[in-house]
C-alpha cells in the first residue's frame, strides 16, 4: 500500500492520489508517551528546523485530570522544554479518522490534498516517502498509551446522577431558608472602586487556537479571566436579611433587566420569597466568589468595564 493512500473514514483529508507534491504546507504527526524518548525527542527538534507553523504533533488524550501532567511528559523532550515553538494538540478526532491504533502517524498537506505515512522515521524521511509515493508503512509502531478523550468524558460523564443532582437542589431551594458561606459588613460609605480581579489556577488553562493546542495559564500562576473571557453580567451582592438592601436589589433589577443581573446573597435568605420580592433569581455567596468579585461589603453592584470590574458600595439610607 502507497503512502498516499488512506484509511476508508479519512475525512476531511481524502487526497487526490495520484496528484504530486509540489510544496508541503503543513504537517500533523499524531505520537504517544509509549513512543521511545529518543524518537520524541528527534521528532520536535526536526520540527524546530522545519519550521513550527508547518508542523502539529497531536495526542489522542489524557487520563481524568491529567492533561498538565500529560503535556509536561511530551515537553520534556523538547530542547528547550519553556519553549513554545514545538506546538501539541489534544486532538481525538483525527486519531478516529485515521483509524490510528498504533504511532506514529505523518499527515502530510500539499494545497487541498493530505497524505499519509507511517512508522518510525524522521520528519524529513516522512515527507520523502511520500514524495515518492513509497510504503505505507516504514519502521516500527507503538501502540497508543493515551486513552481517547472523548470517551473518558463519555464515561466519567455517565457516572454522574444528573436528575438526583437537580432533584437536591431543587428541593434545597423549596425548604426555605439558606445560609451563604460568605459573611459580609454592611458598607459605611457610597463609593466606587475599580478591581482588577486574578484567579489562582489549580491546574494549566488551555485552549486550541487554530488548530493549535496553547497554555493560558499554567498551574498556579495567577490570570485575570477579563483578559480571556467575555463577562457581561451585572453582580448585586446583599444581605439577604435586610430589607433595605432587598428593596435595592430590586431597583439594579429593573434598572439592568432581570436577564443580565445575577444576585448574591450573604448571611442566610428565604430563597423563595427573595426571588419573589427582587424579581430574579438569588444565590448564596461563597467566599471565593467574593474574592473574585472584589467584593467587601454589602450592598454592592459590580460591573465589568474592559479588564476590569467597577464596584459600587451603596451606604444604607443614601441614594445609588
Amino acid at each position: 500500500m502507497a503512502a498516499s493512500q488512506f484509511s476508508a473514514p479519512m475525512q476531511p483529508y481524502i487526497a487526490e492520489r495520484e496528484r504530486n507534491l509540489e510544496g508541503t504546507e503543513e504537517i500533523v504527526v499524531l505520537i504517544s508517551s509509549s513512543m521511545p524518548a529518543g524518537a520524541l525527542r528527534a521528532l520536535f527538534a526536526q520540527a524546530h528546523e522545519y519550521g513550527a507553523e508547518k508542523v502539529r504533533f497531536a495526542v489522542r488524550g489524557f487520563e481524568p485530570r491529567q492533561l498538565g501532567r500529560t503535556i509536561a511528559g511530551f515537553r520534556a523532550h523538547f530542547a528547550d522544554p519553556a519553549s513554545e515553538y514545538v506546538l501539541i494538540d489534544v486532538d481525538p478526532n483525527v486519531f478516529r479518522q485515521v483509524e490510528a491504533q498504533a504511532v506514529p502517524v505523518f499527515l502530510v498537506k500539499d494545497k487541498e490534498s493530505w497524505f499519509e505515512s507511517r512508522g518510525e522515521i524522521s520528519l524529513f524521511g516522512a515527507v520523502e516517502n511520500v514524495r515518492k509515493r513509497g510504503p505505507l508503512q516504514i519502521g516500527p509502531m507503538y501502540t497508543i498509551a493515551e486513552p481517547d478523550v472523548l470517551d473518558v468524558i463519555q464515561k466519567e460523564g455517565s457516572k454522574l446522577d444528573w436528575a438526583g443532582i437537580q432533584a437536591k437542589l431543587a428541593d434545597k431551594a423549596s425548604r426555605g431558608e439558606v445560609r451563604a458561606q460568605s459573611m459580609l459588613p454592611t458598607t459605611g460609605e457610597t463609593r466606587r472602586i475599580r478591581h482588577s480581579p486574578r484567579v489562582a489556577v489549580q491546574q494549566d488553562v488551555v485552549v486550541v487556537e487554530q488548530g493549535r493546542y496553547k497554555v493560558l495559564a499554567p498551574a498556579g500562576g495567577l490570570v485575570n479571566p477579563l483578559a480571556h473571557s467575555k463577562f457581561d453580567r451585572t453582580v448585586v451582592v446583599i444581605n439577604g436579611q435586610d430589607a433595605s438592601q432587598i428593596a435595592l436589589a430590586r431597583s439594579w433589577v429593573k434598572q439592568y433587566g432581570a436577564q443580565s443581573v445575577d444576585v448574591f446573597f450573604v448571611s442566610s435568605a428565604e430563597v423563595p420569597r427573595l426571588q419573589q420580592e427582587i424579581g430574579a433569581p438569588v444565590y448564596p455567596l461563597y467566599d471565593w466568589m467574593s474574592g473574585a468579585f472584589g467584593v467587601e461589603a454589602v450592598p454592592a453592584l459590580v460591573r465589568p468595564e474592559g479588564q476590569e470590574l467597577v464596584i459600587q458600595y451603596v451606604r444604607p439610607g443614601d441614594r445609588p
